[in-house]
C-alpha cells in the first residue's frame, strides 16, 4: 500500500473515494465540497480552512488552529473560540474548502 495526496478533486463522489481508499493507506484530500459527515464516519480528520489555510477549524470538535505569533490570528482564534457553540449549533463551516486526511 502507498500514501496518496489529492488536491482539489472537484466532483469526487463516494464511489471514487472508495477506490482511492482501496489503493492507498494514507490519504490527504483538499476538496471544495464533500459530505463532512461521510468523511467523519470514515475516520478522517476534517478541517475547514480559512484565510488561505492559516486558520483551520476541526469539524469534529470545532477546535480552532492558527499560525502562531500573529496578533491577527490570535484575534481570529479568540473570536472563533467565543462563537464555537453557535458554530456547532448552526453547523457552520460545513460548506467550503475542506482539508481531510486519514493516515
Amino acid at each position: 500500500m502507498t500514501s496518496l495526496s489529492l488536491e482539489v478533486l472537484h466532483g469526487l463522489d463516494i464511489k471514487s473515494l472508495d477506490e482511492v481508499e482501496r489503493i492507498s493507506n494514507g490519504i490527504v484530500l483538499a476538496l471544495p465540497r464533500f459530505n463532512v459527515e461521510e468523511l467523519l464516519r470514515r475516520s478522517y480528520k476534517v478541517y475547514r480552512y480559512l484565510l488561505r489555510g492559516f486558520v483551520l477549524v476541526d469539524l469534529h470538535s470545532y477546535e480552532v488552529l492558527t499560525m502562531p505569533g500573529s496578533r491577527l490570528f490570535k484575534a481570529v482564534k479568540l473570536l472563533l473560540t467565543i462563537f464555537k457553540p453557535f458554530m456547532k449549533a448552526l453547523r457552520a463551516f460545513r460548506k467550503g474548502y475542506l482539508l481531510a486526511f486519514r493516515l
